[in-house]
């Protein structure tokens, strides 16, 4: 894939997280091209954005996680390559030829 828009990192201390691990959900406004992602924190009181696709509700404001998550991003430049490892909700977990891999918004990506 290429990317046609520069990105850079977001939030450096990216949110990591094994099954079993509990989270608390919190409302956020999310754009409707992200449906599917939750504002969340950790035991420990980190912040970040998670897809619905690796918890599981245990009541409104309460999940566990069901997949292992880290929500690391990776900075990319205009006409950079990537592979694209998969897709969700509107973001791509994809790998530079650096080694590095992380989320990227799918907006910014396109078929070479």
């Amino acid at each position: 894939m290429k990317v046609i828009e520069k990105y850079d990192i977001c939030y450096p201390n990216p949110l990591n997280l094994k099954v079993g691990d509990k989270i608390q959900l919190f409302k956020k406004d999310v754009p409707g091209k992200w449906k599917g992602w939750n504002w969340c924190n950790d035991l420990t009181g980190n912040e970040g954005w998670i897809s619905e696709t690796y918890f599981k509700r245990v009541n409104a404001e309460n999940a566990e996680i069901v997949k292992n998550y880290t929500a690391q991003e990776i900075s990319v430049n205009e006409n950079d390559e990537v592979e694209l490892v998969f897709e969700d909700c509107g973001w791509a977990w994809c790998k530079k030829s650096n080694g590095d891999e992380g989320w990227l918004l799918t907006e910014i990506l396109e078929d070479k």
